[in-house]
């Protein structure tokens, strides 16, 4: 019993190296079956195809066949940046003597007449944390300033910065064209701030205004006890009337006195309820009223003009 127990648990050690084995032989076999449709596609022409079978056999298998195939293929496709970094990789990974060698040599040194470079270097006066991106790939350090290989064809460089607008750029270079180019973002966002609330409009009266109002009152109540006076005046020479057939009574005399005496009153407040009224329009017309000088042609006199 015991000596199952350990054979089963051998077997149980075992397994994950068995299965990590087989794992990798599977995947090494479709890395080579990958490699020969290729190898087919590349024989027939079909570069594109053939770049992409050789990309994921080397994903599955990293072989450095497979990577010169690769290489091979890309330069075909016009990937002539990735072509030259590949063929550099066949020959750093090879002994001098592979018979390998010699073809990633010839590759590279046509890559090297016919691969584009572009320098982009940041303008002095550009903010200290300015950055620059070539085709989404932020450059730092030393890559400013230094001649990157790139494929042909069009590329987009953006320069951003903290408090400018970003500058988009795209560049276009052809196969062994160098250029250089200096790079800085975008003016200067101006800071939006709020605009000022309008203070409220005033709507309270002027103390012109309050002063035509309280005038035209107090004579309005001027005129209102101009009225009653006026009638008691009447009232008291009714009286007078009524006492004096055939003659006047102390009664008759008594209204006499008062009418007189309400009659000077009811004439003193009819006058100054008048003059107070005349006093408050005339203050409210001019308050209200717009004035202004309108000069004559010939600039020899000028007429007041008047416009409510």
């Amino acid at each position: 019993m015991r000596a199952v127990l350990i054979l089963a648990l051998a077997l149980l050690a075992a397994w994950p190296a068995h299965a990590q084995d087989a794992v990798g032989t599977n995947r090494a076999s479709v890395a080579q079956l990958l490699f020969l449709k290729g190898r087919e596609a590349f024989d027939r022409a079909d570069f594109s195809a053939a770049e992409r079978f050789f990309h994921q056999s080397y994903e599955l298998d990293a072989a450095v066949g497979t990577l010169l195939n690769l290489a091979l293929s890309e330069d075909k496709v016009g990937k002539l940046s990735e072509a030259w970094q590949h063929a550099r990789e066949v020959v750093d990974a090879l002994p001098p003597d592979d018979t390998r060698v010699p073809i990633a040599r010839t590759l590279l040194e046509s890559l090297e007449g016919r691969l584009p470079r572009l320098q982009l270097m940041l303008d002095g006066r550009a903010p200290s944390d300015a950055v620059v991106e070539l085709d989404g790939i932020l450059l730092e350090g030393v890559m400013l300033g230094t001649e990157i290989p790139v494929n042909p064809g069009s590329h987009d460089v953006v320069v951003r910065a903290p408090g400018r607008r970003v500058r988009h750029a795209v560049i276009h270079l052809d196969e062994g064209q160098r250029l250089a180019r200096v790079v800085a973002p975008g003016a200067v966002v101006p800071s939006e701030t709020p605009p000022a609330e309008a203070p409220p409009p005033d709507t309270s009266p002027s103390a012109s205004k309050v002063a035509g109002i309280s005038l035209l009152a107090s004579g309005g109540a001027g005129l209102a006890a101009a009225l009653v006076l006026g009638g008691l005046v009447l009232d008291r020479k009714n009286i007078v009337e009524d006492h004096c057939i055939p003659g006047c009574d102390d009664d008759a005399f008594a209204a006499a006195d008062e009418g007189s005496r309400f009659s000077a009153a009811a004439t003193g407040t009819f006058i100054g309820g008048l003059a107070l009224s005349a006093a408050g329009a005339i203050v409210l017309i001019v308050e209200n009223a717009r004035i202004g000088i309108r000069p004559q042609p010939g600039g020899t006199s000028a007429t007041l003009h008047v416009q409510f």
